[in-house]
């Protein structure tokens, strides 16, 4: 059976989401931080894991519209 896969673009559509970045990027799977890979869509809620977005290697991580400018790295 294939692997499912969207575009960010798709999946922010599906959730009323915004994107901040490439919309075109396709995602495969859903992991966590520490292991997410470049087809991977992984999500931030913990503000003390914030250091952990320097290192993952997910296309793209959810977080909450109230917390995305606290994430933003320099």
């Amino acid at each position: 059976m294939p692997i499912p896969e969207f575009t960010l673009r798709e999946l922010a559509a599906a959730v009323e989401a915004t994107v901040d970045g490439d919309t075109t990027v396709i995602v495969r799977r859903v992991a966590t931080l520490d292991s997410a890979g470049p087809d991977a869509i992984t999500f931030l809620t913990d503000p003390r894991q914030r250091s952990k977005l320097a290192t993952t290697r997910a296309a793209a991580v959810i977080v909450a519209p109230d917390f995305a400018a606290a994430t933003a790295l320099p």
